[in-house]
């Protein structure tokens, strides 16, 4: 600092000083050297400025941020604020990572964020945008994103408004998953239910049933109740035991294990 301020006459920056109570305090200080006419220092100013609340308050909101990135990690994929008078989008959590791109491509760009939104569900994201500018209602939908390497993951989006003194919306805090993997499970069982129950239902003298974990009928059906001359619904919601019961303990105690 002496070294600056001896090449130059100037000098500005943030020190600490300890007052007299002992506490440390943050301080904002410009020091200038004062010249006559003919360009000699004939003296220095120094103007000293308290910044402490504001480093306190900018380290409570760093602390703030850190537990956004935690909370986004640990409950779920992404976090975001999003101040729609601005046009302000901030992530919370990795967004660049979960989606393959190198760090600041969506991060620091919400145009580059809108521009891998799924073309047909744009229409989405305008309505979401036009509701957050006036409403002060929570809003929850899906739409689907592009990763870097081409395919789209499905994201569930939840957000709810943070209102100032006279109840308007100022910004936005949402929460973003990705439903993927769960939609994918969820349409594979769905294509084996399928399979199942046209094999079950054309087989010739045989049916399919499912078993609901506390052994209630779920689901049944078949060639089997056609030649009986059988309605399959009726059988729906009966214990196994009801049905099976008739072929004895120790063969009803195989077919349920």
């Amino acid at each position: 600092v002496l070294d600056i301020f001896h090449d130059t006459g100037y000098w500005e920056g943030d020190v600490r000083q300890q007052n007299s109570k002992g506490e440390w305090l943050y301080i904002h200080a410009i020091v200038n050297t004062v010249k006559d006419v003919d360009g000699n220092d004939i003296g220095v100013v120094a103007v000293n400025r308290d910044i402490t609340s504001r480093r306190e308050m900018e380290k409570a909101l760093e602390e703030s941020e850190e537990r956004f990135r935690l909370a986004g990690k640990a409950a779920y994929d992404l976090i975001y604020e999003w101040k729609p008078q601005e046009g302000i989008l901030k992530w919370f959590g990795d967004i660049d990572q979960l989606l393959g791109f190198p760090q600041g491509h969506i991060s620091n760009n919400s145009e580059a964020w809108v521009d891998i939104i799924h073309p047909e569900d744009l229409h989405i994201l305008e309505e979401i945008t036009t509701h957050q500018s006036t409403n002060t209602e929570a809003i929850s939908c899906e739409y689907r994103v592009r990763h870097a390497e081409g395919h789209y993951l499905f994201w569930w989006d939840h957000a709810m408004p943070i209102l100032d003194e006279e109840g308007q919306p100022v910004k936005w805090i949402g929460i973003c998953v990705d439903k993927t993997q769960q939609l994918q499970s969820i349409k594979e069982l769905q294509e084996r239910d399928k399979l199942l129950r046209i094999i079950g239902e054309n087989f010739p003298k045989s049916y399919l049933s499912v078993i609901n974990p506390d052994f209630t009928i779920g689901y049944t059906n078949g060639q089997e109740f056609k030649l009986r001359g059988l309605d399959p619904n009726q059988f729906v919601g009966l214990h196994t035991k009801d049905i099976f019961a008739v072929y004895g303990e120790e063969v009803l105690k195989k077919l349920l294990h």
